[in-house]
């Protein structure tokens, strides 16, 4: 008996699974189209799709070409022509069209589909295939099209005639919307990658170019460097002899601005040359084992002079927990660090200059990461300078100012550091922030100073806050006198009693002498050997020639305060070790050098090589002039 509930629910669950196999192909397509950017494998997916999971024996596309619909990708089943399924190449069998040729050309230019279930009697049928051995019983086209914009012709076609129902219609032109979506996104992602890169070889060529462009400028001001190098030397050398020499005040003032406006023109060669290698890339980084704080030293040392004449103070003060050793390009941050000192002192004119270094253990087997900030007391940075310090480039600064800072922020980011600066009207503050490594064997040796006692007398705060932080960090038990009249009493008789050592630091540079009456006194009334004195005075090593000094003092340390300075006469006098002549022991003297030391000097210029003799010859040393590195070598 004949069932309609039957038979619709037949019809209606091939629905169902009609419409499941055609969404399942939309997806794939659409997971596909994301991915792919290959044009024509986009295509012969897309065409196995339907080929594979629907009812049409072979699929092809065709592609707009000029005037031409050119054959771009096939797809087939493997029982038509005893063929296997594969994808085709059309390009050596499939016939090209004209824009309006066949029913395929037809669709084209009505931008509708066309449908023929009779191809044999349609007047419009062209044979896309024409030495193909089967007939094309039914056949499909549909326009590959978007918006106002058509991209070719999308082919479905079947051996038997009438195969083709409205369900295939329908899925062929949803199937067709999508394939010209992803048809078009292909297309521009392909246009976006070739663009890309087109840019990235602009970008390669244009880097290329200037890369030889800044070696070429840093070779020019090589070259110009070194031969502008060896006659300012030789004027800064003669500036100098000059100084020393008697002079009235006028003369000294002349002399005294010569040499400044040198030193200035000196330090200005030196930024351009260093921003020149930067540019050039001409600066390797070469990582090696070295002492933080002897680095720091050598700093401080190399402004001692200028530090002196402008009467201002420079100090430092390093974190108890900075390793004794570090690894990294010990020259790169000594140059930084020159830089940032350098241009500090030379905007400060009164107060002075600063040097604080804080440390930050990221943990075992992790680089340690140093902070250094230079603060200075100047009239600090102008807040349109001090962004254009902080963002430009060395090229793009509008003026001469920061030039040094600019150079600086560049040198710390080859380092993979960060660099900051901070200003007011009481002064600024440069910061940079390095990780370090830390090697197996930095472990720091602790001064052991336990049964010593240590005494500062010193008119400037920096020095006594300097100071008193290197006692800090060897545990040390350490009174800054600011009475010494009232306060030297109980401390002698703490030192006769002997119970304990006493060392005391005494400034000879305080006025009026007073330094040198108060080291009197304290030798008057106190002759134990538990007592030592040591001078701090400034860079001109007055201690070395003073014989009235070495008559009171036990030790001498140059100003500014270094670590290694004040650690050399710490463990030197308490050791028992004087290195100058006792005052208790009028026999004990230092014993003479019993030679002289020979200076070998290299330099092709004239006028620089008569400055260097005549300066090394006030020091003492012998010297020998040679023309060339051969020559050097034999001598």
């Amino acid at each position: 008996m004949h069932n309609p509930f039957v038979e619709s629910s037949k019809e209606l669950r091939g629905l169902v699974f009609k419409l499941s196999g055609a969404l399942s192909t939309v997806t794939r397509l659409l997971m596909q189209g994301v991915e792919e950017k290959d044009e024509i494998k986009l295509l012969q997916f897309a065409l196995g799709l339907l080929v594979k999971q629907e009812d049409f024996e072979r699929c092809s596309v065709y592609l707009v070409d000029g005037d031409q619909l050119i054959p771009a990708a096939s797809y087939q089943l493997d029982n038509i022509g005893n063929q296997p399924e594969k994808a085709q190449n059309p390009l050596d069998e499939y016939q090209i069209f004209s824009l309006n040729e066949g029913i395929i050309g037809k669709a084209y230019t009505s931008r509708q589909f066309q449908v023929c279930n009779h191809c044999s009697s349609n007047p419009d049928f062209i044979r896309d295939v024409p030495h193909q051995g089967y007939a094309i019983g039914s056949l499909i086209c549909v326009p590959l099209k978007m918006d106002n914009e058509i991209f070719g012709v999308l082919n479905a076609s079947h051996r038997e005639t009438d195969f083709f129902d409205a369900w295939h219609q329908r899925l062929l032109c949803v199937y067709a919307d999508i394939l010209a979506c992803e048809i078009a996104n292909t297309r521009y992602k392909y246009s976006l990658s070739r663009k890309l890169e087109k840019r990235h070889e602009q970008l390669t060529q244009a880097q290329q170019s200037t890369e030889v462009q800044a070696q070429e400028k840093f070779e020019i001001l090589s070259d110009v460097g070194k031969h502008v190098r060896s006659p300012m030397n030789a004027i800064s050398s003669m500036l100098s002899l000059l100084r020393d020499t008697e002079m009235s005040s006028e003369q000294r003032k002349y002399t005294e601005l010569a040499y400044g406006a040198t030193s200035s023109l000196m330090h200005r060669l030196d930024n351009i040359l260093d921003s020149a290698r930067v540019e050039s890339g001409d600066i390797s980084l070469n990582k090696t084992s070295f002492e933080f704080r002897r680095l720091l030293d050598k700093v401080i040392d190399a402004f001692a002079g200028l530090v002196h004449r402008k009467n201002i103070s420079i100090t430092s003060r390093v974190a108890k927990n900075l390793p004794e050793t570090l690894k990294g390009d010990a020259d790169r941050i000594a140059q930084i660090l020159n830089k940032l000192v350098a241009n500090a002192v030379k905007h400060t004119e009164q107060g002075g200059v600063r040097i604080i270094v804080d440390a930050q253990d990221q943990g075992y087997g992790k680089p340690i990461k140093v902070t250094v900030s230079v603060i200075d007391s100047g009239p600090g940075i102008e807040p349109p300078l001090l962004k254009e310090l902080i963002n430009s480039d060395i090229d793009s600064l509008s003026g001469n100012s920061g030039f040094g800072l600019v150079l600086c922020r560049k040198l710390v980011e080859q380092l993979s550091g960060e660099l900051s600066i901070e200003s007011s009207t009481n002064g600024t503050t440069v910061s940079f922030t390095l990780e370090l490594e830390q090697p197996s064997n930095s472990a720091k040796a602790a001064a052991s100073f336990s049964q010593c006692s240590v005494n500062l007398i010193c008119h400037d705060k920096s020095y006594e806050e300097h100071f008193g932080g290197l006692m800090a960090e060897w545990d040390i038990n350490y009174t800054h006198v600011s009475n010494p009249r009232s306060q030297l009493p109980q401390l002698l008789q703490a030192t006769g009693l002997g119970t304990q050592e006493l060392i005391i630091f005494i400034d000879v540079e305080m006025p009026n002498e007073q330094g040198l009456h108060l080291a009197r006194h304290i030798r008057e009334q106190s002759r134990t050997d538990s007592l030592k004195l040591v001078a701090l005075d400034s860079y001109l090593h007055v201690s070395q020639t003073d014989s009235s000094i070495k008559e009171l003092f036990d030790d001498f340390v140059t100003k500014p305060l270094k670590y290694h300075d004040v650690l050399r006469a710490m463990n030197a006098l308490y050791d028992g070790w004087c290195p100058l002549s006792d005052p208790r022991d009028p026999t004990q003297t230092v014993p003479a050098v019993d030679r002289k030391v020979r200076a070998l000097l290299a330099e092709n210029s004239s006028m620089a090589q008569e400055a260097m003799v005549n300066l090394l010859e006030r020091q003492g040393m012998d010297v020998t002039v040679v023309k060339d590195g051969i020559e050097f070598l034999q001598a």
